[in-house]
């Protein structure tokens, strides 16, 4: 499944990991609506991963009034911890392991994990990157050669995103020169946008 997402990420002009994550979050947010915000192992696996970040709770405070069923649970499970936690000499709670504990983050990690470690061990994926108009960010650039075991496919990733970044290079280039109130040219819509072809390789989820 995670290989055809991959694929599927091949054909846009943006990170095929990020694009992964991006789209079996959306399953896993779809299947939380549906039936995890009121399905008891769910609901258990949000308390024991103490927090919700603030991203991910604009995202499911899409379901109103249904979280009711969710925080009526959660509550019930973080009183019973918090009566337990008064009850020893130094009540303290891991403050900063909270705020990396988010349980949608966590499945977003899991997902980049595995989209990771099925790319770099499929030759055919790899062949099929390297000839789409898709390209890695940054970060996914990084992680992806440090887990390759051939330093030639490593070379030809880099060689890519060195190819890539040398084109909206020229086009910011191009767009310095055209804007020089010496020029009679004014920027085409490539080189004013050449920021966002930028972003796409610096940004990621």
């Amino acid at each position: 499944m995670i290989d055809f997402t991959l694929k599927e990420g091949f054909n846009r002009s943006a990170c095929p990991i990020c694009y992964t994550i991006e789209e079996q979050m959306h399953d896993f947010l779809f299947w939380f609506e549906r039936e995890g915000y009121h399905e008891y192992s769910s609901i258990k696996s949000l308390f024991e991963h103490s927090c919700i970040c603030s991203r991910h709770k604009k995202q499911i405070l899409n379901l109103k009034d249904k979280l009711n069923n969710t925080f009526e649970l959660l509550i019930e499970m973080e009183e019973k911890e918090l009566k337990e936690l008064m009850k020893t000499r130094s009540p303290k709670r891991k403050a900063k392991e909270i705020e990396k504990n988010c349980r949608f983050c966590i499945e977003e990690r899991r997902i980049e994990e595995h989209a990771i470690e099925t790319f770099v061990k499929s030759k055919e994926l790899i062949e099929d990157y390297l000839n789409s108009r898709s390209l890695l960010c940054k970060k996914h650039t990084l992680l992806i050669i440090e887990n390759l075991d051939k330093k030639e496919t490593a070379q030809k990733i880099l060689k890519k995103a060195l190819h890539k970044l040398d084109v909206v290079h020229k086009k910011i280039g191009l767009y310095f020169k055209k804007i020089d109130y010496q020029s009679k040219e004014k920027p085409e819509e490539d080189e004013l946008n050449a920021y966002l072809d930028a972003i796409k390789f610096f940004s990621n989820l």
